[in-house]
């Protein structure tokens, strides 16, 4: 199985949603999510973002062929990975707590929020580049996909949040790592902690012993191992993953 974003222009009529479904369907892929990410055009129309599980054996062109065939113009397509299956709502709180704690994460967090990447702007420019300014601070931001004014918008709030922060809280103020012990029904002890690039051997290793099964149910990835610029992302600075180690009791 592979996870792939699509955006569509969706006309405001009657079943037309009904007609995305079914010609998704009709491909034999799923749609696991769906809501607006732009602003109505004049005649109503707006643009819809899918996440769209796409069984092995199909591929992204039939699906993009197959909505096109409903008359739904296909916008963009690009590569998925499950992380962006999480409630919005519950992420973007989850963000802002973390610039609440430190104000000086708040680009990461405005990255985050927009699934984007911080990028150098001096950098010769690939995919889709936007800079957000509130106050001294600037954030340069890329993604392969364009930005919208309402992704924009919910970002500068952040920004926002963390410069009115700033002004009573220390400009740079990091908040210790520390480790959270859980025990379990049957008595095992678990120890949770920040995920730290030198983890990514046993990490690799863990997915590599999964079966392709397990690894399609919770990651909808078949690869063996995760690329470098995988582990790269979800072990920065103030990212929300975590290693486990586990001590069972006899």
């Amino acid at each position: 199985m592979a996870l792939w974003r699509v955006h569509v222009e969706l006309e405001d009529r009657p079943g037309r949603l009904g007609e995305l479904a079914t010609a998704v369907g009709g491909a034999g892929c799923n749609i696991l999510s769906l809501h607006v990410v732009g602003e109505p055009a004049d005649d109503g129309s707006v643009t819809d973002e899918l996440l769209v599980k796409v069984p092995e054996g199909t591929t992204h062109t039939e699906l993009a062929r197959a909505v096109e065939a409903a008359r739904i113009p296909c916008t963009l397509m690009v590569p998925a990975d499950a992380a962006e299956l999480a409630d919005g709502a519950t992420t973007a709180l989850a963000l802002a707590r973390m610039v609440a704690a430190d104000p000086g994460s708040a680009p990461e967090a405005v990255a985050t929020l927009l699934r984007a990447r911080l990028v150098d702007p001096s950098a010769p420019p690939t995919g889709h580049s936007h800079t957000l300014r509130v106050g001294q601070r600037h954030v340069h931001l890329g993604r392969a996909w364009p930005f919208t004014a309402t992704e924009l918008s919910r970002a500068a709030a952040l920004l926002e949040l963390a410069a009115q922060l700033s002004l009573t809280d220390p400009p740079a103020r990091h908040v210790p790592v520390v480790d959270h012990i859980l025990l379990l029904h049957d008595g095992s002890e678990v120890r949770l902690r920040a995920a730290l690039p030198a983890d990514a051997p046993l990490v690799g290793a863990m997915h590599a012993r999964c079966s392709p099964s397990t690894r399609n149910a919770r990651f909808l990835s078949p690869p063996r191992g995760w690329s470098r610029r995988s582990w790269a992302g979800c072990s920065a600075a103030r990212r929300a993953c975590w290693a486990r180690r586990a001590r069972c009791w006899p």
